[in-house]
């Protein structure tokens, strides 16, 4: 890829009319001076789409006795305001208006979040409490059902070794008779 590579950077170097050289071992590197040349595009201006500026009034830039005269519709000398001033102050009303109706209603979702997140972690804990006690009453009853097999088992190979005793003691009977007819 370096070949390749090295000539589009070059050609880009070119476009943009900037001081540059090759150098190193095989030519493989540029050296270029950034400040020269010229801008291609121009960068596009950053934009906040969300923000409406109405006027340069604004709570912190005011002493709070002035302030608090705007927002009464007065000047700081007791006289009303001209209607642009009015208007800013109606419209700073209604956004520090709308910013506290924002904030509650945050806090509001922010604490029914925190409730059901709480409620949901309760119920996951009674569930996987539930089941591990029916995996430990499925434990016992396994066990019991082992125990049962095992008792069964020992029974069956019990009355095995009396059929094979009472099997061995009638043989040797017919024997013994067998033996007594003969003689």
């Amino acid at each position: 890829h370096g070949p390749v590579l090295r000539g589009a950077v070059q050609a880009l170097f070119e476009k943009r009319e900037m001081k540059w050289r090759l150098q190193g071992k095989g030519r493989a590197s540029f050296l270029v001076d950034a400040s020269s040349g010229i801008v291609l595009y121009e960068p596009e201006q950053p934009r906040d789409s969300k923000v409406t500026v109405a006027s340069s009034l604004s709570g912190e830039e005011l002493p709070i006795k002035l302030w608090s005269n705007v927002t009464k519709g007065q000047s700081n000398h007791g006289k009303p305001l001209d209607p642009e001033t009015k208007a800013a102050s109606k419209l700073l009303k209604k956004s520090f208006s709308e910013k506290r109706n924002e904030e509650k209603a945050l806090k509001r979702a922010l604490s029914a979040s925190a409730g059901e997140a709480e409620r949901e972690k309760e119920e996951e804990e009674s569930v996987l409490k539930k089941a591990i006690s029916l995996s430990v009453l499925d434990s016992k009853a396994e066990i019991e059902e082992e125990e049962t097999l095992r008792q069964a088992m020992a029974l069956s190979a019990q009355e095995f070794k009396m059929v094979e005793d009472e099997e061995g003691a009638l043989l040797k009977a017919i024997e013994m008779s067998r033996e007594a007819n003969r003689t």
